[in-house]
């Protein structure tokens, strides 16, 4: 597997995704790569490529660099509800950028007045591909090893669209739509309230190819978040 290393495209202090204090980062549910806390405001382009997802409440964005890396980089923790206040994108969805290119700036005071934590994990999303990965910010570095690929996952049926099967398979182990309270979605997660989470299969769901981890958050009232990434 080919070794990989990329600029982090916001200044701050660089850390591992294991510090991160949300389990679909720190766990490496949505791939490897680093953290910046306390970050300055502005994230550039770690390369040249193409903006390949830019989410409308402007907190996350997706690039592909011109070699086929994909890396996520996702401002701060559940910053989703805010729905792009204190955000502002210089770019849009399929545009190309250049290496340090200024892509976005955001309100770090603003957002943390509000309760959030602006610290942002930075994810090479298809990080199976490559074995170490690296992340440099100055003279600070994060580096992540292969990860192991897990060789559960079921085949998906021919006659069926990956979609379709991935949503079948999620409903089908979370204990059918009669055990689902309400559900959202943000970049990285599919948020699901469920009633009873003895009736959730965790294994087949982990087995399901499309699904890369899921956890438990705190319980709401008496229902507790199941979250999917």
């Amino acid at each position: 597997m080919q070794d990989i290393q990329i600029n982090s495209p916001l200044k701050g202090e660089l850390i591992k995704l294991s510090k991160v204090k949300d389990a679909g980062f720190s766990g490496g549910a949505m791939g490897r790569g680093a953290a910046v806390k306390n970050p300055e405001g502005k994230v550039y382009a770690p390369f040249d490529g193409v903006v390949a997802v830019l989410f409308a409440t402007k907190h996350a964005i997706g690039l592909k660099s011109a070699e086929g890396i994909d890396v996520l980089i996702h401002i701060g923790l559940d910053t989703v509800k805010l729905a792009g206040k204190h955000f502002t994108s210089h770019v849009n969805q399929g545009e190309s950028v250049k290496k340090g290119q200024l892509l976005m700036e955001f309100d770090t005071k603003a957002i943390v007045a509000e309760g959030y934590d602006i610290t942002t994990p930075i994810v090479v999303t298809n990080a199976v591909t490559y074995g170490t990965i690296t992340v440099m910010l100055g003279d600070q570095k994060i580096i992540s090893q292969t990860e192991k690929i897990s060789d559960t996952a079921k085949e998906i049926p021919a006659n069926m669209k990956k979609e379709e099967y991935v949503a079948a398979e999620i409903i089908k182990n979370i204990g059918g739509k009669e055990n689902i309270r309400s559900v959202e979605h943000c970049a990285t997660r599919l948020r699901l309230i469920v009633k009873d989470k003895s009736k959730i299969d965790e294994k087949a769901i982990e087995a399901i190819d499309g699904v890369k981890g899921q956890f438990f958050a705190a319980a709401v009232s008496d229902y507790p978040w199941h979250r999917l990434c």
